[in-house]
């Protein structure tokens, strides 16, 4: 069976101040998911159960950003802000080796990401009608990875490896835009933008069904 629990809270303030707009925002979640598996099928738990397995993972994240901008009614308008996630995922580790009683492994912090970023626009009105605009995004993306599974070795499955990495992503994404409303019920723009994928970790490491030499031997014959 599988249970699966999730909370989230959101709030949001705005503040004006001499005309200026300051805005925060604060983020929650949870993420809790237990996983039970009977492995030998027999009808009652408590005759058997050698391979029954509970497993599951949690994963706890906030975000916050807080920005201020300027007068919406004013030619030339700007914006700046800070944006703050955390994450945190664990691995439960609870296996049940027999169903008279259960074999508790501690959590494992399996995961953490950690990203900060300052951002930054700037809009003009350079005519009635047409209306442009930069904007810039700086962020840093922490991202801490630690494995440690030890798992059956065979063909085609994960090796066993005990590894703990950390590595700092960073990225600068900027962007201009130029609308133009040709007419009071048509309106029209472009724009051209940098992105960013962040970085992270190949977390499984799988064996080959064939080594290099038993491939080179195969294909000389």
């Amino acid at each position: 069976g599988v249970n699966t629990e999730i909370r989230r809270a959101h709030l949001s303030a705005e503040y004006n101040l001499r005309d200026w707009t300051l805005t925060g925002s604060a983020a929650y979640s949870h993420y809790d998911n237990a996983v039970v598996v009977d492995g030998d099928y027999n009808w009652a738990f408590g005759l058997g159960g050698f391979l029954q397995l509970d497993f599951g993972s949690r994963i706890d994240d906030t975000a916050y950003e807080f920005r201020i901008a300027s007068p919406t009614d004013s030619r030339y308008r700007v914006q700046v802000g800070v944006y703050d996630y955390q994450e945190d995922e664990d691995d439960l580790r609870i296996r049940a080796f027999t169903s008279f009683g259960v074999v508790p492994v501690p959590a494992a912090d399996v995961e953490d990401v950690e990203n900060r970023a300052y951002f930054a626009s700037v809009e003009v009105d350079i005519t009635d009608r047409v209306t442009g605009s930069l904007e810039g995004r700086y962020a840093r993306d922490e991202r801490t990875l630690n494995e440690g599974r030890p798992i059956t070795i065979g063909a085609g499955t994960p090796e066993a490896f005990d590894v703990s990495v950390s590595e700092s992503f960073y990225s600068f994404t900027p962007r201009a835009t130029l609308d133009w409303e040709m007419t009071d019920n048509a309106n029209t723009y472009v724009y051209v933008a940098k992105g960013n994928k962040p970085g992270g970790f190949n977390k499984d490491i799988y064996r080959p069904l064939v080594t290099a030499d038993e491939f080179l031997r195969w294909q000389a014959a």
